[in-house]
């Protein structure tokens, strides 16, 4: 750490920095920076030489370079929804976002870039494809990728090249810019594993380092003492089994020492002095921090952490701790905080921060990048405030430059739109206990089934009795067991009463013909060893079972049965589950067609059509109700806006009889809201309310801004 960026880091850590400190230690920050744009600012870490060993040899550190002339790209600076941030000095910062929040398609992409520690923005260009994540070097050199490419700059993103891969590979992990190179991870051909891209150079494989297991991940990071990487990696000679562990690339051959459990999950990031690591544990996170290059750790006070927090050095005595948040829009994190050595913790209040999305910390400054907005600390993480630009109330909010209605070709005689609600919603009956009447004998019933089932020390018999005369009758009570001996006696068989009942199950069971009645025997093995300890335990043994009724009666289950241990019975119940919702319109599909876009806060109009593919014709009346979603997701079914939910009538008053083999359309309507984000691929799902699930119809619309 140069003399300049000592000074900083000194004189913002203190507890107690008051808050209204922090503009004039941003400005203090930003005023230095300017002194000091002539020398190399980033000295702190691009002046540490990091030898990494490849198949063509050593790779060096690049010079600092200053930055070419260059004009601003097309597009705002300022104002973007953050997707990724990467920090080159702690002045020198980049910035990915969209236009629109939730932003999935390159025409809405947008790169920023400032070198005054926020003070001003310029527009660079993104590359030429979709990106999610950027790793800069230095002003000048830098990485961008998303899930199939991987891009290179060296004139600080004015123009892009692709960087080549591992045959068939795609980049599938957030990369880490090292003083020799963006190091990062990809799977294909040959399994996951971790590559380097050097400046100017192709890709290749880390020699020395195991296969990252199957579906598992690495964190790289970089400090005085070399480049790091902990993730889960492979040790068995399949995918499937792996351990976590932490790897120095110069010196590859075995893992190192790490705090966390094999097991379990961990992150890994860097200062020039030290390593920090965050443990994922049952519900928690522990951090530990390593000076000596990982051969010893000590573990931090960091009181509650949840889990999943992602940990970040600022410094080489302080890290900050951010809780991951909620995939639900509109639910903020406040609760960041402050650890460090000698081991404390403490919170720090910060701005409302909707669901981080990156965290990036250097020489003493820390920036979130959130859905709602990019927060910066310039004193170690103590206070926080929007950098301006990109406050909540400073994101870009377009408005819609092509027509509000997005619409499809609507077939001649379709059934118009109606915004009706008011269909009947089929509610069943709730269940009514059956009084009890004559006791049903052995001449009332048959047994249908007796089926054996057990685990863990258990065995059921489970009987099913059908009424098969004519007539009302209960079974009720406890019936007895009979059955054959070892010396062939008929003899009662000791039980117990199991008297647990399931949902719904009712007792006494009152049955009309054809009903089931159902009786449980069953033997817990368990429950016997428990009471007989280590002493023998004797087996009873019996054949010819049979159940003998209240009235005396006996109904042969034709089944023997042994246990070490005693029986138990249960009485005979009755199911009374509430009555199914009935299936109105079983031989009917749908399909739906929509228009290719439509307009965030436009009408989108669609169609869906009903085929009636049975023998017979369908009456719709009285006209039953749909359900319509717009949802708004990721590749992870994470939420990137509220999905829209309407249910209405269907439009069926007109005609509704629908006569077999015909279709018939239907116009449909959904408001898509303002705030819709504008992504490749909505999903919109339609659903009659009184169909099963798998006959309705899905589709996807790509939302614009």
């Amino acid at each position: 750490m140069d003399r300049f960026t000592h000074e900083i880091a000194q004189t913002m850590r203190h507890d107690d920095l008051p808050a209204s400190s922090a503009d004039i230690a941003l400005a203090d920050v930003r005023r230095r920076a300017a002194r000091q744009r002539r020398r190399a600012v980033g000295l702190a870490v691009a002046s540490v030489a990091v030898a990494v060993v490849v198949a063509t040899g050593v790779l060096k550190a690049l010079p600092d370079r200053e930055p070419p002339p260059a004009e601003p790209a097309p597009g705002p600076a300022i104002g973007l929804h953050p997707i990724d941030i990467s920090m080159a000095s702690a002045t020198d910062w980049f910035v990915l976002g969209g236009t629109a929040p939730g932003c999935e398609q390159q025409d809405c992409l947008r790169l920023s870039v400032t070198t005054d520690g926020g003070e001003s923005f310029k527009a660079v260009t993104p590359p030429p494809g979709w990106v999610y994540g950027i790793a800069f070097q230095d002003r000048q050199s830098g990485w961008a990728w998303g899930p199939h490419e991987l891009w290179a700059t060296s004139d600080g993103g004015t123009t892009w090249t692709p960087v080549t891969l591992p045959h068939n590979t795609s980049p599938i992990g957030d990369g880490r810019a090292t003083a020799a190179g963006l190091l990062t991870w990809v799977d294909g051909d040959g399994g996951r594993r971790v590559i380097l891209a050097a400046p100017g150079a192709a890709s290749a494989d880390m020699p020395g380092l195991p296969q990252i297991q199957h579906e598992g991940w690495v964190t790289p990071a970089e400090t005085s003492a070399g480049v790091f990487v902990l993730g889960r990696f492979q040790t068995g000679e399949f995918g499937e089994e792996g351990a976590l562990e932490l790897y120095a690339l110069a010196e590859p051959a075995a893992p190192l020492t790490q705090p966390c459990d094999p097991a379990g999950r961990g992150q890994l990031t860097g200062t020039p002095a030290a390593l920090w690591i965050a443990c994922d544990e049952a519900k928690t996170t522990s951090v530990h921090v390593s000076t000596d290059g990982a051969k010893t750790w000590t573990r931090l006070d960091t009181e509650a952490f949840g889990f999943g927090t992602q940990v970040v050095g600022i410094d080489d005595r302080q890290a900050i701790g951010v809780p991951p948040g909620s995939n639900t829009p509109g639910q903020d994190v406040t609760d960041i905080a402050v650890m460090g050595l000698p081991s404390t913790y403490k919170p720090a209040p910060t701005p409302p921060i909707d669901e981080p999305v990156a965290v990036e910390a250097m020489e003493g400054v820390a920036l979130i990048a959130a859905r709602n907005g990019l927060v910066i600390s310039p004193d170690g993480g103590w206070t926080w405030q929007y950098v301006d630009g990109f406050a909540p109330a400073q994101l870009i909010q377009p408005t819609p430059t092509a027509s509000t209605t997005a619409t499809v070709d609507v077939p001649e005689g379709a059934v118009p739109w109606s915004d009706r609600r008011d269909f009947e919603v089929w509610q069943a009956p709730p269940p009514e206990p059956r009084p009890t009447t004559t006791p049903c004998t052995a001449s009332d019933l048959r047994v249908r089934q007796v089926q054996g089932d057990g685990a863990s020390g258990q065995t059921f018999l489970f009987v099913d009795v059908v009424k098969k005369t004519d007539g009302r009758c209960t079974l009720a009570g406890y019936p007895t067991l009979i059955g054959l001996d070892d010396s062939g006696a008929r003899v009662t068989i000791p039980t117990e009463h199991d008297e647990r009942l399931g949902d719904y199950a009712e007792s006494p069971a009152t049955l009309d013909p054809g009903e089931t009645a159902q009786l449980t025997i069953s033997s817990d093995q368990r429950n016997c060893e428990e009471a007989q300890g280590s002493a023998p335990i004797p087996t009873e043994k019996w054949t010819a079972l049979t159940v003998v009724l209240r009235d005396g009666s006996e109904l042969g289950l034709n089944r023997d049965d042994s246990t070490t241990c005693g029986m138990s019975v249960s009485r005979f119940t009755r199911d009374n589950s509430p009555i199914e919702q009935p299936v109105r319109w079983d031989s009917l599909s749908a399909e739906v067609a929509l228009p290719d876009q439509v307009v965030a806060g436009g009408l989108l109009t669609y169609v869906v059509t009903l085929h009636n593919r049975g023998q017979e014709d369908v009456d719709l009346a009285p006209c039953g109700g749909f359900s319509q979603q717009l949802a708004f997701q990721d590749m992870n079914g994470n939420d990137f806006a509220k999905p829209v939910s309407e249910v209405y009538r269907l439009n069926c008053d007109s005609d509704p009889m629908l006569p077999a083999g015909a279709t018939r359309a239907y116009v449909m309507q959904l408001r898509v809201p303002d705030t819709a984000p504008a992504m490749a691929e909505a999903r919109l799902t339609w659903q009659l309310v009184d169909t099963s699930p798998d006959q309705g119809a899905e589709g996807f619309v790509e939302v614009i801004r």
